[in-house]
């Protein structure tokens, strides 16, 4: 009751006129409370700044490093406790400057203090402070200059990396393209090719084995270039592709199986025609057959390619047993049907078209689909298995956990890239840098003792360190020694 009775006459005269003042004094008492905080908060923390700089005309490789430290010296002897310190990578030339950020509270008024650094660079302190330069305390300002002795020699800088060699020009332009050629047959006087390279990455192959008995042999599918541009690897209707290498824009040459020069001197080589020569296919065809008042089309699942459906022969047969499924008018259905392609006149306009004629419906397979074409793999993101070290031939492993593999990922900004392998006993990690078809790999870290798989393992880590080239062709890799030799093989 006392409180009320002293703040009644202050309110009767004129609450508004008492409200103004009274809000006044609140945010004045707010505005000193903030500013309090303000004081506290940048009392905290302060900063010394300065330069580094010495009197030697050097210049700092971007390797060098500098490390300045703010010290409490107030007792001799011992090394000196550290308050602050700061660390500046890539500092450019001198003089570099600095700030030391550190809280108010851990510097004693009674106390000194003093400001050291050190430029070091591959691992050796080539510049250092040898007098004591005092600050914050004692009358000692917070800005200082210091000027640093000299103390050892920086590494050489490392030989400059030579740019790697360009990778040729894209070997194949103006699709379709033919090649033709007779290469070496055991058992015949040889083989003639008749090779179609289409711009939609799609071939299609006639061999004709010369003094054998039977008609051509028909191939197609999808083509690729290898990732260096030297290869060109065909994947057709057996799972064996098939591989060349592409010595100018104008020829190719016949490999092995595994991607390796045929030895021998006779000759291997297909040269490229002045005009494009089409050539029929016959053969079994699976691809996806569409029927729509009275068109039919049949996408074939390897090349890609739409093919028009001529209608003669079993194409009738083809298209009452698509009806009979009853599938939604223009539904796609899997078929796998005998015929021929050729060209035929264009139904919707001048010249001609590839066209298949079937000749044999084998059936229809309504719940399948085409599987992905053929494609070169990347050489990121993929798990390769070792099939080949050192010449030799390595076994897929019958436990999965002890395969013999090796995986890349992708770099992030100007950092190398990321590397993992297995070795069946080990796992191995390191760094790999890629320029065109060039590559170097740092294998890292440390091994545990293998009894059973010493002597692959070690075959394996010398063949990563000494890469210098790979190859990617289709699904397999390959990693190169400095002169091309084939160091490893691996398969997707």
């Amino acid at each position: 009751m006392t409180k009320l009775t002293v703040l009644l006459p202050l309110v009767s005269a004129d609450n508004v006129a008492v409200e103004r003042p009274m809000k006044t004094v609140l945010r004045s008492a707010v505005a000193v409370a903030l500013l309090g905080v303000a004081a506290s908060a940048s009392a905290q923390t302060a900063r010394v700044t300065g330069t580094v700089t010495y009197r030697e005309r050097i210049t700092l490789s971007p390797s060098a490093v500098v490390d300045v430290r703010l010290e409490d010296v107030s007792r001799a002897g011992g090394v000196p406790p550290v308050v602050a310190d700061v660390r500046i990578e890539r500092p450019g030339q001198v003089p570099i400057k600095f700030e030391l950020t550190y809280e108010a509270r851990a510097v004693d008024l009674r106390g000194r203090y003093a400001v050291r650094a050190t430029i070091r660079d591959g691992g050796v302190t080539v510049f250092t402070s040898m007098d004591t330069r005092l600050v914050i305390t004692q009358g000692h300002g917070d800005t200082v200059d210091l000027m640093l002795t000299r103390v050892g020699t920086a590494p050489p800088p490392p030989p400059p990396v030579p740019p790697a060699p360009p990778l040729p020009p894209a070997p194949f332009r103006n699709l379709p393209g033919t090649f033709v050629g007779t290469v070496p047959c055991a058992d015949c006087a040889g083989i003639r090719y008749h090779l179609n390279l289409f711009a939609d990455d799609s071939f299609a192959l006639r061999r004709t084995y010369v003094g054998r008995p039977g008609g051509p042999v028909d191939d197609w599918g999808s083509w690729t270039v290898s990732s260096d541009r030297r290869v060109l690897v065909l994947q057709g209707r057996d799972d064996r592709p098939v591989y060349f290498a592409i010595p100018t824009s104008g020829s190719l040459r016949q490999l092995d199986l595994e991607g390796l020069p045929i030895a021998g001197r006779a000759p291997n080589e297909l040269r490229r025609t002045s005009a494009f020569r089409p050539a029929d296919l016959v053969g079994a065809f699976r691809g996806v057959y569409t029927y729509l008042t009275d068109a039919a089309s049949f996408v074939e699942c390897s090349t890609g390619q739409r093919w028009p459906i001529a209608g003669e022969q079993a194409s009738r047969d083809l298209e009452r047993l698509y009806t009979s499924e009853r599938p939604a008018p223009g539904a796609a259905v899997m078929a796998e049907v005998q015929g021929r392609v050729t060209l035929r006149p264009r139904v919707d306009g001048p010249g001609t078209e590839s066209t298949l004629i079937v000749e044999k419906v084998d059936r229809l397979l309504p719940r399948e689909s085409c599987a992905p074409r053929f494609a070169g793999s990347p050489l990121t993101r993929t798990h390769w298995l070792l099939t080949r070290l050192a010449g030799k031939a390595i076994p897929p492993a019958a436990d999965a956990r002890r395969e013999l593999s090796l995986t890349f990922q992708l770099p992030e900004g100007d950092a190398p890239g990321a590397f993992s392998a297995s070795t069946g006993c080990n796992r191995l990690i390191g760094t790999y840098v890629t320029d065109n078809a060039t590559m170097t790999l740092t294998p890292g870290g440390t091994l545990m003792a293998c009894k059973d798989d010493a002597a692959i393992e070690a075959a394996i880590v010398a063949a990563l360190k000494a890469t210098r080239h790979y190859r990617v062709a289709g699904r397999t890799l390959e990693l190169l020694d400095a002169k091309g030799e084939r160091l490893a093989r691996f398969v997707r």
